[in-house]
């Protein structure tokens, strides 16, 4: 399932947030002396490196403690002019919206949400979708789990060395074609569905060179129809080790996302040529107690 990304009466569903890997230190490639002493896996390797990595992102699930972070979404807006690539030109200064901040609970390898503020106004159980503007939802791991499934049939190409605030990895670019993609936009109008396409995307990943963990994730979807309501439609997320418990967890701290509507007929005037972009922020996470309930909004 892929997240949802809304920008006034557009939904576009890109992918999940947030994505969660354990650290499992052991999961590097021991045929490989880039698990051991942070070098970089030369060709001949590399594809026992990026089976490490399949590895971790397909079976972290039971390691996961339940917990509770709060995640801060900034939501910005800006009109803009695109040339015929329909790359994003500089336009105007991103114009900030709001900013929610929410309770994301993980239990029982179910995520919920529960609404603190938005605008610095109390807002509890209101629901974030409710609202104008793009938001961002969806259930752990998706998008790496999409990523590294064997179905999608990703090809990643080694490219170099990098080092991410002091942690040495291994940049990698990859891609994965439509045929095999899971990477949906969806085009809703007064809230009906309307258009539905099935996207191409590409980007680059940065893994720890000692234990093939994902750092650093860039996605952006390719292949879009030209005449489709979505431009363009990119996010980058960032892990950190994180302590829950007295044991560290590879958990994302930071992502941002990006949705630009096309100048598509199918639009209200006033949202052809948009951007949308969230910044989101995850902090405070702590282990979930068993003595704690949950009470859900009456439906």
């Amino acid at each position: 399932m892929t997240g949802v990304w809304r920008h006034a009466l557009i939904l576009a569903q890109l992918l999940g947030l947030p994505f969660i890997l354990p650290v499992e230190r052991a999961s590097a490639p021991r045929s490989s002396q880039a698990g051991r002493d942070n070098a970089v896996p030369n060709p001949e390797t590399f594809p026992q490196f990026i089976e490490a990595a399949r590895r971790n992102a397909m079976g972290y699930l039971q390691a996961l403690p339940d917990f509770i972070c709060t995640q801060t979404t900034r939501r910005y807006l800006r009109s803009g002019q695109r040339s015929a690539r329909r790359d994003m030109m500089p336009g105007e200064e991103w114009r900030l919206e709001d900013d929610i901040v929410e309770e994301l609970t993980y239990f029982d390898h179910k995520e919920s949400y529960r609404l603190l503020r938005v605008d610095r106004r109390a807002g509890a159980f209101m629901n974030p979708e409710g609202r104008p503007g793009s938001s961002s939802t969806g259930e752990f791991a998706s998008m790496l789990a999409s990523l590294f499934n064997p179905a999608s049939r990703a090809v990643f190409e080694l490219e170099k060395a990098e080092t991410i605030k002091g942690r040495r990895t291994v940049r990698a670019g990859y891609r994965v074609e439509q045929a095999n993609s899971d990477r949906e936009l969806r085009f809703l109008l007064e809230g009906n569905l309307l258009r539905t396409i099935k996207v191409a995307y590409r980007g680059r990943c940065w893994l720890d060179a000692a234990t093939a963990q994902v750092v650093r994730l860039d996605l952006e979807s390719v292949g879009i129809p030209p005449d489709f309501p979505i431009a363009r439609s990119s996010a980058a997320l960032e892990y950190g080790l994180v302590n829950i418990g007295g044991r560290e967890f590879w958990l994302p701290v930071r992502a941002e996302s990006l949705l630009a509507t096309s100048s598509s007929r199918e639009l209200p005037e006033h949202e052809r040529l948009r951007d949308s972009r969230n910044v989101i922020e995850f902090k405070n996470y702590r282990r979930f107690g068993t003595d704690v309930k949950i009470q859900y909004p009456p439906p």
